[in-house]
């Protein structure tokens, strides 16, 4: 179904590490900051076909993830 096909891959793009781009390296993320998370999720989103995934994994990052970690 649509709905397994998106599960399956937000796990892959999060076992390769996308969804901790801003997370500190201490935290197991890649530490990046806000311009260089920006510019990963806008090349992101230019190149993945479903745009909920891509809005979901921002949403983390930006919402989420820099309010948790700020």
């Amino acid at each position: 179904s649509k709905a397994e096909g998106f599960v399956i891959n937000a796990a892959g793009f999060a076992g390769i590490g996308l969804t901790g781009l801003n997370i500190d390296g201490s935290y197991q993320g890649q530490g990046l900051n806000s311009s260089q998370t920006a510019q990963c999720m806008e090349t992101f989103g230019r190149y993945c076909d479903d745009m909920g995934l891509v809005y979901s994994i921002a949403t983390h990052l930006f919402a989420g993830v820099s309010a948790i970690t700020k």
